[in-house]
């Protein structure tokens, strides 16, 4: 999480400190760098969430920035 905050943190910083608005190229880069972090977080938290009890689950659910989708072991 701390690295996708601070791949945020830089993106938006690169978005409203120049004179003109970064160019679509660069945007798009910015894009598919987010989605890889946040794909890296959700692929990590699913990982996790497997090997948790019910119990440790149940609180997860509260915790982690995700929900379990189809496919999750419960």
């Amino acid at each position: 999480m701390a690295k996708q905050s601070a791949l945020m943190s830089a993106h938006r910083q690169t978005m409203t400190s120049g004179p003109m608005p970064p160019s679509s190229d660069q945007q798009a880069v910015m894009h598919q760098e987010g989605a890889a972090t946040m794909q890296q977080s959700v692929r990590a938290s699913e990982d996790l969430y497997r090997v948790l009890t019910p119990e440790q689950q149940a609180k997860a659910n509260t915790l982690l920035p995700f929900r379990p989708g189809p496919g999750m072991s419960r």
